[in-house]
């Protein structure tokens, strides 16, 4: 029988959230529990909340030496800004509701610019840049099963925190039967914007 080697890790570059964020989620996700079919959703554990810049999944020909070296490029090129908490959203839509998250608001534009840089330097390491529109968002549940999600109040708002974004992580997703777990495998803090 032929042994193959380590199935390849399943990546992604991420921005960590701080315990006041995790908190205002919690509260968030009790809130909307207690309006919701009990099961109706799968509530995203604290340990695993996080701003999504790129999903990378498996890929076997790029090293985390490589990926590694992008997240310190495109850190020493950010500087520090904040994403304030918005309303309610999910996807595909809120009438089909598979994804409820939480928005962020990027009026600055530097959430897109840091995304933008991001999607450059890994299409220098051979990656087709993402085709769908970025949406900053922080994902709360996701729907069980193929029911309609019904009773959700879209009307709720997070207190007015924001998101203060000062560094971006390389991040592992190990799928086990309790659900994906998630490793940091790096950290970059943002540098002043040197170009």
């Amino acid at each position: 029988m032929v042994q193959s080697g380590p199935a390849p890790l399943r990546l992604f570059i991420a921005i960590p959230l701080p315990r006041a964020i995790n908190l205002e989620l919690d509260h968030l996700q009790y809130q909307l529990a207690a309006t919701l079919p009990h099961g109706a959703m799968r509530w995203v554990r604290p340990e695993s909340r996080h701003l999504t810049l790129r999903f990378l999944d498996a890929v076997p020909n790029l090293t985390a030496q490589a990926l590694t070296a992008v997240v310190n490029r495109v850190a020493m090129k950010s500087t520090p800004f904040a994403l304030p908490l918005t309303c309610l959203g999910a996807f595909p839509s809120p009438y089909r509701t598979r994804v409820l998250w939480l928005g962020l608001d990027d009026h600055s534009g530097q959430c897109l610019a840091l995304k933008q840089r991001l999607e450059r330097e890994l299409t220098g390491l051979g990656l087709i840049p993402e085709k769908q529109r970025f949406t900053p968002h922080l994902t709360l549940a996701r729907a069980r099963g193929n029911k309609k999600v019904e009773g959700i109040n879209w009307q709720l708002k997070p207190q007015p925190l924001s998101l203060e974004v000062g560094q971006i992580q390389l991040m592992a997703s190990r799928l086990t039967p309790g659900g994906a777990h998630y490793d940091c495998l790096h950290q970059s803090r943002f540098g002043k914007g040197v170009n």
